[in-house]
C-alpha cells in the first residue's frame, strides 16, 4: 500500500486508538481519504503475494469481526461501496491476463473438462478429480449457460477466473479458440454433453489433442437419462419400439428419433481415446449400445478412506432404518412413504429416517422423520446421533455410482438395496448386505424389515463376480496421463489475448431476476449498516450471512 505524503498530512495516520494492532485500520484510512477527495487506485502492473491469517494466529476471526463492527459504525456506507466494487470488478481483465500467463508458463498438463450445468454427482466427481490431481495438472471446465452461450472457468478451489462466450457469434468463437490455444490445452475430457454446443464436442480434434469420456449416467443412450418409464421404474430396456413409445411423452430435442440419437452419441464416444465407466454394470450397457471397451474406474471419493468392518448392531426394541439423499420418484421417495405408512398402520416396531429430503412433501407419519437438506460435512454426525441399525437404498433405476452409498459404507452398518445398477454391484461380497428385486411392492419390503428386526437375518456371502475394475488412485496418477502429449510451445508463443479482448468475455448483463436479487442484496447491506440493526446482525453467524450473500450473488 503506497500513500502520498500530502495525503497523510491531510487525512492523518492510521487510527491506532480505534483499531489497535490488527485489522481494519487501512480500510478506515482509505474511507477517510476518499471522503476528503483522494482516490484509491489499483496498480494492475504489480503483483503482491499475501499469505493470509498468519499475523495473529487463532485470534484472527475475532479481530476481523471487531474491525468490521468498528468500520460499519464509522463508515455505514462501507459495505455498499465494497459490494459495488465487487460487482464492477474493474481489475478483472488484468487479473485474468495474469492468470493466463501463469497457466501458460506452468510445466503441467492443461486439462479441459466439458460438462453440463446441473451440478450433482457429475460436478462432484469433476471437482474431486481436479483436487486429487492438483499437483499433477491444471484443470479448466466449460459448461453451457444457455443455447450457444458457455462459461469457461479455472477448475480449482484456489482459482477464480471466469469467462463467458457466445459461440453463435464468430467473434466469441474465435476468442474462445484463441484462449484454448494460448493456454495450451493438452487433453479434453468430456464428462457430459447435455446442453453442450456441438462445437465443443469437436474441440479435441480441432486442436489435435486426446479426448476422454466418463459415463456418469445413461444420457447418451436414453434422452430421459435414467432408463425409466412413465411409472418411474427401470424400463428393462425392451427395445427401440419401447423407446419410441416413451419418447412420445418425452420428445428428443430437434425431433430426433432414438436411432439417430444413439448414432450421434456413438460418434462422440468413438472419437474418444479413453472411455471411463465407474462400474461393470455401466460398462456392459455402454458396450452393448456403442460397442466401446471402457476402463472400469470407481470414483475416487473413497480412495483414501479405510472402511470399518461390517457388523450387526445389538437388537433394539425398534428397528431404525436410515435412507440417505435427495429422493426423487426414481430414487424411491414414494416407495419409502408407502412402506412407512403401512408399517405405522400395522404397528410395526420400525422407524425410518430420511437423511435429506424428497421431491415433494411426504406424508407426516410418527415413524418417519426427515432431516431436510444437510451440509455434507454434517451427515456423519446426523447419522451418529440418530443411530440407525441398517441403511436402505430403494432406487428404482440402475444408478451408475451413488455417493450416498459411499457415505453408508463409511459407517460399517448393514445395507439393503434393490438388485439393479451400481449399488447392487458395489455391495457384492460385502458382509451383511442384501438386495431385493426392484419390482418388490411396499408390503414385501416391510415384511423383509420385520424379519430382519426379529432375526437380524443370517448373511450368506455372495460370490464376487470377476471384475476388471482398476484402482482409481493408480489409474488417475499414472494411466490417466499416458496419452497426454505436450504441445510445441513454439506454436502458441505468439498468441496473446489483449485486455480489450478479455473485456468481451465478461458475464452478460444481468436479467430482471438477477437485478432484483442485486437490489435485495444492496438493501440488506444498507440495513446491516444501520444503527438500529447493527447490534442484531452481530448475533447472526457469519456463515449464514455469507450463505445468503452467495445465493443473491449467484
Amino acid at each position: 500500500m503506497y500513500i502520498k505524503r500530502s495525503c497523510l498530512e491531510t487525512v492523518g495516520l492510521f487510527d491506532v486508538e480505534k483499531f489497535g494492532k490488527g485489522y481494519g485500520e487501512e480500510n478506515d484510512f482509505s474511507c477517510r481519504a476518499y471522503k476528503k477527495g483522494w482516490r484509491n487506485v489499483l496498480a494492475c502492473g504489480v503483483f503482491v503475494w499475501h499469505k493470509g491469517n498468519v499475523s495473529f494466529g487463532d485470534s484472527h476471526n475475532t479481530r476481523k469481526q471487531q474491525a468490521l463492527d468498528t468500520l460499519r459504525h464509522l463508515h455505514p456506507e462501507y459495505d455498499a461501496l465494497i459490494q459495488e466494487h465487487l460487482l464492477a470488478d474493474p481489475a478483472r481483465e488484468y487479473r485474468i491476463l495474469a492468470d493466463i500467463r501463469r497457466w501458460k508458463s506452468l510445466p503441467l498438463p492443461k486439462i479441459l473438462f466439458i460438462t453440463h450445468n446441473r451440478g450433482g454427482g457429475t460436478e462432484r466427481h469433476c471437482h474431486e478429480t481436479a483436487e486429487f490431481l492438483h499437483q499433477d495438472a491444471i484443470f479448466f471446465s466449460v459448461k453451457p449457460v444457455h443455447a450457444e452461450k458457455i462459461v469457461f472457468e479455472a477448475y480449482s478451489s484456489s482459482e477464480f477466473a471466469k469467462m463467458f462466450f457466445n459461440l453463435a457469434k464468430d467473434r466469441d468463437s474465435d476468442l474462445f479458440s484463441k484462449l484454448i490455444q494460448e493456454i495450451g490445452i493438452n487433453l479434453v475430457h468430456i464428462h457430459h454433453f447435455l446442453g453442450v454446443p456441438k462445437q465443443l464436442l469437436r474441440l479435441a480434434k480441432e486442436i489435435n489433442v486426446p479426448q476422454y469420456f466418463t459415463a456418469h449416467d445413461y444420457y447418451p443412450l436414453c434422452p430421459k437419462i435414467t432408463l425409466t418409464g412413465s411409472n418411474n421404474r427401470y424400463c428393462n430396456e425392451l427395445g427401440e419400439a419401447q423407446c419410441r413409445e416413451c419418447l412420445k411423452t418425452h420428445p428428443i430435442p430437434e425431433e430426433q428419433d432414438i436411432i439417430t440419437w444413439r448414432i450421434t452419441s456413438k460418434e462422440i464416444i468413438d472419437n474418444c481415446d479413453v472411455v471411463i465407466t465407474p462400474n461393470k454394470d455401466v460398462a456392459i450397457r455402454y458396450q452393448k449400445y456403442f460397442g466401446c471397451q471402457s476402463e472400469i474406474i470407481p470414483h475416487i471419493d473413497l480412495a483414501k478412506t479405510k472402511l470399518p468392518p461390517v457388523q450387526l448392531s445389538e437388537p433394539n426394541k425398534k428397528l431404525k432404518v436410515g435412507i440417505i439423499g435427495a429422493l426423487s420418484p426414481i430414487k424411491g421417495a414414494d416407495l419409502l412413504e408407502s412402506v412407512a405408512d403401512i408399517a405405522f398402520k400395522n404397528n410395526s416396531a420400525i422407524e425410518f429416517c430420511l437423511f435429506g429430503y424428497a421431491y415433494r412433501q411426504l406424508k407426516k407419519l410418527p415413524n418417519l422423520s426427515i432431516t431436510g437438506k444437510y451440509d455434507e460435512e454434517d451427515l456423519q454426525s446426523l447419522i451418529s446421533n440418530w443411530k440407525p441399525d441398517i441403511f436402505w437404498f430403494p432406487a428404482l433405476w440402475p444408478e451408475t455410482y451413488s455417493y450416498t452409498l459411499s457415505e453408508a459404507l463409511k459407517t460399517g452398518l448393514p445395507i439393503v438395496a434393490t438388485n439393479i445398477g451400481a449399488i447392487n454391484q458395489r455391495l457384492e461380497g460385502r458382509p451383511y448386505s442384501w438386495v431385493l428385486p426392484f419390482e418388490s411392492e411396499p408390503v414385501v419390503w416391510l415384511n423383509w424389515f420385520v424379519e430382519f428386526s426379529l432375526g437380524r437375518k443370517i448373511y450368506i456371502q455372495k460370490e464376487i463376480s470377476q471384475s476388471t475394475t482398476k484402482d482409481p488412485e493408480s489409474f488417475y496418477k499414472v494411466e490417466y496421463f499416458k496419452k497426454v502429449t505436450f504441445l510445441d510451445k513454439e506454436n502458441n508463443k505468439d498468441i496473446h489475448l489483449s485486455i480489450d479482448e478479455i473485456k468481451l468475455t465478461r458475464k452478460p448483463s444481468a436479467n430482471l431476476k438477477e437485478k432484483i436479487k442485486q437490489k435485495i442484496l444492496f438493501l440488506l447491506i444498507k440495513l446491516r449498516g444501520s444503527f438500529l440493526l447493527r447490534k442484531i446482525v452481530k448475533h447472526i453467524p457469519m456463515s449464514w450471512q455469507r450463505h445468503i450473500k452467495s445465493k443473491l450473488i449467484g
